[in-house]
């Protein structure tokens, strides 16, 4: 990896030639961020948001960890934060977790996810916002595995295709 542009730095690069500050080159990075991933994929869930972002698939602690990073290395003021249980305006009935990055520009904090090409957030937070730190990262990596495991293998003994919600195209 010496000697080679990762795919965070190729980003932030994009972002300074095309100049700006602000809410709108909070928007660009988000933009960019979800171009490269092409597909929602719990399928790897131990990867980190930066070689997520190079293989252009990962699930909402990945894209999102990877426009954190992005817009940090921007000069951003922002966090990653999570919720055990959002609500997603196209399907309220579905609950899941889920991480965020909550950003902070010129006195004002708005909430950004790169899930999404068009509207920055679909969802709505149903219990408490909180960080997402180094220990609920690492809950959400083991916690993530018996479940992956689970259906998949449930999809190889029964020759069923695996569920949509493992993978699929993003947006």
């Amino acid at each position: 990896m010496r000697g080679r542009v990762s795919e965070v730095d190729a980003v932030v690069s994009r972002l300074d030639h095309d100049g700006g500050a602000g809410w709108p080159l909070v928007m660009r990075a988000r933009r960019l961020v979800h171009q490269r991933f092409r597909f929602y994929s719990c399928l790897s869930w131990w990867e980190s948001p930066a070689t997520a972002l190079a293989r252009g698939r990962g699930y909402c602690a990945q894209y999102n960890g990877a426009l954190y990073e992005v817009l940090r290395r921007s000069g951003v003021e922002c966090r990653l934060v999570h919720a055990f249980r959002v609500r997603l305006r196209d399907d309220p009935s579905w609950r899941i977790g889920h991480v965020w990055v909550r950003v902070r520009v010129d006195g004002e904090s708005r909430d950004a996810c790169a899930g999404s090409a068009g509207d920055p957030i679909r969802f709505e937070p149903v219990t408490r916002v909180r960080p997402f730190g180094t220990g609920m990262r690492l809950l959400t990596v083991v916690g993530m595995a018996p479940i992956v495991a689970v259906a998949v293998t449930r999809s190889a003994l029964t020759r069923q295709p695996r569920p949509t919600w493992l993978h699929h195209p993003l947006d």
